[in-house]
């Protein structure tokens, strides 16, 4: 399902102008990687996908769904969203509760079986039975993730999904981006992790202050002479993967070890 923002403002409490005129459109299963510095807009822009946030000015589509018109009741039918700090979502009193409770109320009829798909592909069958506070705070993230995975919509965002997450945590993420690659989601990860989130995404929007810098394919993007003063602007680092290739002549941008060794190996 494509979006489609237009002019987009955001103000906080009538004085931070939080998004200045944000003009963006995001492809019918497109997987995005949402970088910026802290601050720079990044969880309010999506947040006014589901409706959580309303624009000051300016519109946010959802295929042909003018947000400003409609509540987050409704929007949560296309969008689904994990945010950064899970306790900020999670309710209910069991982790099964918990992912079954989003499934459940977009009226699925295969609610159950969303909720077991997801728990088991991110790990949390045999805890189900499980309170969410009882568990690590890694765990509860993961829950969130999964939460928003079962309600099986059409465009899914992850704000921040790889922290405090350890190595086969990232792993089992990784096999669920892949997954929903496959099924054609639209996806859109909101991430400080570069090196970790590029090789999942399509195509990367860059937000600074409040606007987009940049929004294009990655490959784009890692071939611009600019990327790393763009990046460094933005507080991140130039990808391991591209300082490599970079420092030993090769061209392109690759995303994984697997490109990065395939482009070695045929020059």
């Amino acid at each position: 399902m494509r979006i489609r923002i237009t002019n987009l403002h955001h103000v906080y409490g009538g004085a931070v102008e939080a998004l200045r005129g944000i003009n963006l459109s995001i492809q019918d299963g497109e997987a995005v990687l949402l970088l910026g510095h802290n601050g720079a807009g990044k969880s309010t822009l999506v947040k006014h996908l589901n409706g959580i946030l309303k624009p000051t000015s300016g519109d946010v589509f959802i295929g042909e769904t003018n947000t400003k018109s409609h509540e987050v009741s409704d929007l949560a039918h296309y969008v689904a969203l994990s945010f950064q700090n899970p306790d900020d979502q999670i309710f209910s009193s069991t982790v099964l509760d918990e992912v079954t409770f989003g499934p459940r109320n977009l009226a699925k009829q295969n609610f159950a079986e969303l909720a077991d798909e997801a728990l088991h592909l991110l790990g949390l069958a045999d805890i189900a039975a499980s309170h969410p506070y009882d568990l690590h705070p890694s765990k509860r993230k993961m829950l969130t993730i999964a939460s928003a995975i079962a309600m099986d919509t059409p465009i899914v965002a992850f704000d921040e999904p790889t922290a405090g997450f350890d190595m086969r945590q990232r792993r089992t993420l990784g096999q669920a981006l892949e997954r929903l690659k496959e099924r054609k989601k639209t996806i859109i990860i909101v991430s400080h992790d570069i090196d970790y989130s590029l090789e999942f995404c399509d195509s990367i929007i860059l937000m600074f202050r409040g606007q987009v810098i940049f929004h294009g394919k990655k490959l784009d993007f890692g071939a611009r002479p600019d990327v790393r003063e763009l990046l460094r602007k933005s507080g991140l680092s130039l990808p391991i993967l591209w300082r490599m290739s970079r420092a030993i002549g090769m061209k392109g941008a690759p995303s994984s070890i697997g490109e990065f060794a395939h482009m070695l190996a045929h020059g």
